[in-house]
């Protein structure tokens, strides 16, 4: 049984709300943002959009899964005072798809889009096999689709079908980009001009923490960059590959975990020299470089909100990331 609500009388109550609490000029809205998510899993989905108060004016339409009740919809607004003494808004827009399952389908939540808007979808679940599962539903409703493989699922299996894809919709993944400061911090250890031909000769590579997808993304944007040859399982905690002279290298992901609490990285040559990257939760990292000094490295993993402004603020995918997931 499909969700039934008068949009019009959505759209009025929006009106009154932001009215009641946003008596002066409001700023107009960026975009749509659709969310849809887990019911158990809104605490941080909530901590990521209180990021866009003040910041994105934008329509906020989160559809909650996984509900035992028949579906529902209520909407709230909330705005907050800018520099300029005008209102940024964000209009929610809350339905819980319940065990109907009508609330999630874009026949539901599609009339209550402001038009001429760009549109983001932030799916907030496991990932399916077949990307085409997940773009083939929504690519007629929305421009860019945001994922967080750390939700799992069928992760190589969903990046190797979206590869394949004819032109499809701009993707990005909340996963990628809590690993760029690992990737700046990977470059930095090997940038001294003495250690760069080091990098060309690595035999061993290990990581602890992170998620195996997570892991998966590392192992394919490094293995990517040295132009490694190498099968891909599905089982990719480990991996074996050849470098461009030929000679054998071998990835581990050792240790699960949020990289937000820890993590480290450890290399080895084919001549044996040592390198590792330590995370510390003091927001720095101990690298030791070989045979050169061992310095600390500040770096930052953003968080969901951060990401999240980021994202919306682009409409395309990033250039490394798809070149990454090419390799599968």
């Amino acid at each position: 049984m499909s969700l039934i609500f008068s949009v019009d009388e959505i759209e009025h109550q929006l009106r009154v709300y932001q009215q009641d609490i946003s008596p002066n000029e409001a700023r107009t809205s960026l975009f749509n943002l659709v969310v849809i998510t887990l019911e158990k899993d809104t605490d941080s989905l909530t901590e990521a959009v209180n990021e866009l108060m003040g910041k994105r004016p934008c329509r906020v339409i989160i559809i909650k899964t996984g509900g035992m009740k028949e579906s529902s919809i209520h909407v709230s607004a909330r705005c907050v005072e800018d520099s300029e003494k005008k209102q940024v808004c964000i209009q929610e827009i809350i339905i819980t798809s319940g065990i109907d399952g009508g609330g999630k389908l874009p026949s539901t939540w599609g009339p209550l889009l402001i038009t001429g808007l760009p549109t983001f979808l932030w799916w907030r679940d496991q990932l399916p096999v077949s990307a085409q599962s997940l773009l083939g539903l929504y690519e007629d409703h929305v421009d860019r689709i945001l994922v967080d493989s750390r939700y799992g699922g069928h992760c190589q299996d969903f990046f190797h079908s979206y590869k394949s894809q004819p032109n499809p919709l701009p993707l990005a993944d909340f996963a990628w980009a809590r690993l760029h400061p690992l990737m700046k911090l990977t470059a930095g250890i090997f940038n001294p001009l003495e250690l760069r031909p080091q990098l060309h000769h690595l035999s061993e590579i290990e990581l602890q923490g992170g998620t195996s997808a997570e892991s998966l993304l590392y192992l394919l944007w490094i293995s990517g960059k040295m132009e490694w040859l190498g099968e891909f399982s599905n089982s990719h905690e480990t991996w074996k590959g050849k470098n461009t002279h030929g000679e054998t290298v071998e990835y581990k992901h050792s240790i699960t975990g949020e990289l937000e609490e820890d993590f480290v990285i450890r290399f080895k040559t084919s001549s044996g020299e040592d390198f590792s990257i330590t995370s510390k939760q003091e927001g720095y990292a101990v690298c030791a470089p070989g045979k050169l000094p061992s310095y600390t490295a500040v770096f930052h993993i953003p968080s969901l909100g951060e990401t999240l402004i980021k994202e919306v603020d682009h409409y395309g995918s990033d250039r490394v990331f798809l070149e990454s997931i090419r390799v599968l």
